[in-house]
């Protein structure tokens, strides 16, 4: 047990970034108060992964959102406020120009890193709940 939560078990963080937060390009409702409670869970896992949208100036998704979370980009760092200590893996995704990878597990071996690490249990938390969370908890 790692702070009440098994050791088979790990916390992905889906795109807690600067422009899903109030300010910025692609504002999620809540997330300030949402990375207050994310920070206070984090320390609870010894296995945690982050994700952060990673996107080349003219990607695909930016047809249908602003324009978000351009890679090298102030926007597309994690929120200054994130615990970052115990993140063990950082997933970057939409990277392809054509590819919305919406999910964390979309065109990345994060499943293969977890069985790898014998993870049994998946906790998800995130930002943008109604897109990436959601995508991520689907697959």
């Amino acid at each position: 047990m790692h702070g009440g939560i098994s050791n088979d078990a790990a916390l992905i963080v889906v795109e807690p970034q600067n422009d899903f937060t109030e300010g910025g390009a692609l504002p999620a409702q809540n997330a300030s108060e949402a990375i207050t409670v994310i920070n206070k869970i984090i320390p609870r896992f010894r296995y945690v992964i982050a994700s952060k949208d990673w996107h080349p100036p003219d990607h695909c998704s930016f047809a249908k959102w602003p324009m978000h979370c351009i890679a090298g980009t102030i926007g597309a760092e994690f929120h200054f406020s994130l615990d970052q200590r115990n993140i063990r893996t950082i997933i970057h995704k939409g990277v392809e120009r054509d590819d919305d990878a919406y999910s964390v597990f979309e065109n990345s071996h994060l499943e293969a890193m977890l069985r790898a690490d014998n993870i049994r249990r998946v906790y998800i938390t995130g930002f943008v709940l109604d897109v990436c969370v959601y995508e991520t908890a689907r697959s």
